[in-house]
């Protein structure tokens, strides 16, 4: 990760890290997933793949790893590690802070912007990142570059997550890859698939959410096959 521009700490918590990996034909679907959605960045890939290039990584070369988990961001520091890899779609954390920063996918309104709302669940921390980073910091990925509160400690940006998979306003459409499900009484303003409340329905069959009853591998399996029946148009 030091050749990537990353701090030992970076690293040493990437080796920590559990890695979700593509089985096979899944990465297809990912990429041709509807709605705003992403996977876990595999580092440790991407580190096995910087080791074979022998020798320094040029500049090009460090872009070409880091730009799918930092996006369009320009001032992402080398304690700060992007965790998820999709367009326009980024998650970081800072490892002096202890926060993740969700920034999340700029065209549906994914769980930062409903934690703007004075009364929602699981409100970003408050704190302005402009009283502890730099300008640049600050205008870019720490507030998503359109002023947002995207900031959660870590133990409270996971009961978070834990909330919406719980609510399935993030959907699981494969093993590897969610997808953004808030807002579809605006279904046709936001573009959101007509095929999100089939997948709903597909894991309260098999049990969801009572996770005594719930049978992943059928339900994942269901959803392989019905991929194209549901997604493929």
């Amino acid at each position: 990760m030091r050749t990537l521009g990353k701090t030992e700490e970076v690293a040493e918590l990437l080796r920590r890290l559990p890695y979700t990996r593509s089985p096979s034909g899944e990465e297809g679907k990912a990429g041709g997933a509807p709605g705003g959605g992403f996977t876990l960045t595999d580092w440790t890939k991407i580190a096995r793949n910087v080791v074979s290039e022998h020798g320094p990584c040029p500049e090009s070369t460090m872009n070409l790893y880091r730009q799918p988990t930092e996006g369009v961001y320009e001032h992402v520091p080398s304690h700060v590690v992007g965790l998820v890899s999709a367009a326009h779609f980024e998650m970081f954390l800072d490892t002096q802070l202890g926060v993740i920063y969700f920034p999340g996918w700029i065209y549906v309104p994914g769980p930062t912007a409903v934690a703007q709302d004075t009364y929602g669940p699981f409100k970003p921390a408050a704190d302005d990142p402009h009283d502890y980073a730099s300008t640049e910091e600050a205008n870019d990925w720490r507030t998503g570059g359109m002023g947002l509160k995207c900031a959660w400690a870590i133990p409270e940006f996971f009961e978070m997550m834990k909330y919406h998979f719980r609510n399935l306003t993030y959907l699981p459409l494969t093993r590897v890859w969610v997808a953004e499900a808030f807002g579809e009484d605006e279904e046709n303003a936001r573009g959101m698939p007509a095929a999100f409340p089939i997948v709903r329905q597909i894991f309260q069959k098999h049990g969801w959410l009572d996770l005594a009853r719930y049978q992943k591998e059928k339900c994942m399996d269901e959803l392989d096959s019905r991929w194209e029946e549901l997604f493929d148009h």
